[in-house]
């Protein structure tokens, strides 16, 4: 299996950083998402499986796995974790403001309790990342 993991590197090695990092937050994401009804059964299945690992039992909310679903969500979450892992010094608070606005939307809680999920949910995608290379 690690040879096998070594050819997948080799090989995503000549696509650009952000390719790589947009790949591999998808992927997280799809975990965390729980699925992806477009993906064979097996990956599906994998996923499901995935998540009820990886997933903090917050995400568990259906309110906030329809937060999570959202494409401006999942990109917003994205830009945020990207920034983490280049080492930003400057981070963008309209991302966080339109996440903790569209946390509130999705849950009925205040917008300003959207910071702890939106930060477990960087976390993660950073930590998928670090751990892929």
């Amino acid at each position: 299996m690690q040879y096998v993991t070594r050819l997948h590197a080799e090989r995503s090695g000549d696509r650009p950083t952000t390719s790589l990092l947009e790949h591999t937050f998808n992927d997280t994401l799809n975990r965390l998402r729980g699925g992806n009804v477009t993906d064979t059964w097996w990956r599906n299945l994998l996923a499901v499986l995935a998540h009820k690992y990886i997933a903090p039992d917050f995400l568990n909310v259906h309110a906030i796995r329809e937060w999570i679903m959202e494409e401006d969500v999942a990109k917003d979450l994205k830009d945020l974790a990207t920034d983490l892992v280049m080492g930003v010094t400057v981070e963008r608070p309209e991302r966080r403001k339109h996440l903790a606005e569209e946390y509130s939307r999705h849950t009925g809680e205040d917008a300003r309790r959207a910071d702890g999920p939106i930060d477990v949910v960087t976390g993660i995608l950073v930590a998928g990342y670090l751990s892929s290379i």
